[in-house]
């Protein structure tokens, strides 16, 4: 049984007032489907050798990328407390592509949202 058979609640961030591009995608574009909006699963990545605070962003499954370094602390905070509570983080974005190339940005809470969140 691997981590996403496990049963959990779901939770999409309410209040998706910002867009945030999913950083790495030009090295998994292979992972990316279709176009157009779905949902993406935000999970903390603590193993990443690159950024102790990695939030990666998965599609069906499929790692697409990560949320960018400048904003990975505050997430990784966020996803790890609701991790602990038994919940899994998602969010909506949207596949956009420009030639060949495919983007991703997904829809998520303001800043100042997600500090509450943290810091009730």
């Amino acid at each position: 049984m691997g981590f996403f058979s496990r049963k959990r609640t779901v939770t999409f961030l309410p209040n998706a007032t910002d867009t945030m591009p999913v950083a790495g995608v030009s090295y998994r574009q292979s992972a990316i489907r279709g176009r157009g909006i779905g949902p993406f699963q935000l999970m903390a990545d603590p193993g990443n050798k690159f950024d102790k605070n990695a939030v990666a962003v998965y599609q069906d499954k499929r790692q697409v990328g990560f949320v960018p370094a400048d904003e990975a602390k505050l997430w990784c905070s966020l996803v790890k407390k609701l991790s602990k509570e038994g919940t899994d983080v998602w969010v909506h974005g949207d596949v956009r592509q420009d030639g060949q190339d495919r983007w991703i940005l997904l829809n998520v809470p303001a800043e100042d949202q997600v500090r509450a969140w943290l810091n009730p």
